[in-house]
């Protein structure tokens, strides 16, 4: 399939499966959606782009390992909406992480769950659970922090302290779910 029929098919805005099964059979639609994300310019819904490429991180994060280093420069902009999806994306990819490029580029994750803004920190809790399924040395921090979010300040009012702390409960739930420490 060519680029062109690549976007094509993108334009048609079907479901994140079909793109998924898409991306599975043609090696060139990962690169299309990272750059469909990236470039200001592109016409196509990027949102759209960013759930795709999520969905397809996780179902079939082989397929997206090989941009990790990227995906994480583009966290490292810190344009919000981008940040939030590739975070998730991410944390999607640490289950295949099989060149260990996480120890390179964690203290993106950690400078987000560490951060005083909100926003950061929700994102950055909703990825808690695969970085301590997926990176066990890393489990013991994530939890401190989590622990500790009670007591932080937010850049935001202190209604929002309350609320981080009710994410922060939630996400140890999760992992003790999820992950049985």
């Amino acid at each position: 399939m060519s680029l062109k029929n690549i976007y094509y098919e993108l334009s048609k805005h079907y479901d994140a499966d079909y793109y998924t099964k898409l991306a599975k059979s043609n090696a060139m639609v990962v690169p299309v959606l990272i750059d469909i994300i990236s470039d200001e310019y592109f016409e196509f819904d990027k949102r759209q782009a960013e759930m795709i490429l999520e969905n397809i991180s996780q179902t079939d994060s082989e397929l997206v390992y090989p941009y990790f280093d990227y995906l994480c420069d583009m966290v490292d902009r810190e344009e919000n909406p981008i940040f939030w999806s590739m975070l998730k994306i991410i944390s999607n990819l640490l289950s295949c992480d099989y060149l260990d490029k996480w120890n390179n580029k964690k203290e993106i994750y950690f400078n987000a769950l560490n951060s005083n803004a909100i926003s950061k920190f929700s994102i950055a809790c909703s990825c808690a659970a695969n970085v301590v399924k997926h990176k066990a040395d890393d489990a013991e921090r994530v939890i401190k922090v989590l622990t500790q979010a009670k007591e932080k300040l937010f850049n935001n009012n202190s209604d929002f302290v309350m609320i981080a702390s009710e994410i922060a409960d939630e996400t140890l739930k999760i992992i003790e779910n999820e992950i049985s420490l």
